[in-house]
């Protein structure tokens, strides 16, 4: 009877220091921080001819062609700097080559995860797609980065 009543009013006490705190719980989530239509993505090969056996690096990019300062959430992108999701289109002669990398569980954006991107500044992150799609063939391959609903990012072009 006595570890019940003790939890409680712990329970009490922790309850009234977490809302003393004046933290604003709100603003530390971020749900859309900006629109597509500002923000142009960009993927390109960083040289002409790879074998299979090597890596294959791709750029992307992504720049902000608005006129305020915009903030991009690295979550669930190539931002990120290692793959957690399958963010590219991969085909070779209408073929598609499958993604083989981890798929982490989705996280919500917070504050930590965006990166504010001034009027006309450009954010870079080369990756390999070698280590995570299963190239076995040699050829022409296209690619296209797609955006998600969780990182707000349009598809490149």
């Amino acid at each position: 009877m006595k570890s019940n009543w003790f939890r409680i009013v712990m329970g009490a006490i922790l309850l009234c220091m977490m809302t003393s705190c004046n933290i604003n719980w709100r603003e530390t989530f971020v749900s859309q921080p900006y629109t597509a239509e500002n923000l142009l993505v960009e993927i390109s090969s960083t040289e002409k001819k790879y074998n299979l056996d090597e890596p294959i690096w791709i750029e992307f990019s992504i720049t902000n062609l608005g006129n305020e300062t915009v903030r991009v959430n690295r979550l669930h992108s190539p931002l990120e700097g290692k793959f957690t999701e399958d963010y590219f289109s991969i085909y070779r002669k209408n073929d598609p080559v499958y993604y083989t990398g981890k798929r982490l569980k989705k996280r919500r954006a917070i504050l930590a995860s965006t990166i504010a991107l001034q009027p006309g500044e450009r954010v870079m992150q080369c990756v390999d797609v070698q280590e995570v799609y299963s190239f076995t063939y040699k050829g022409k391959y296209q690619v296209q980065f797609r955006g998600s609903r969780l990182n707000h990012l349009p598809d490149s072009e």
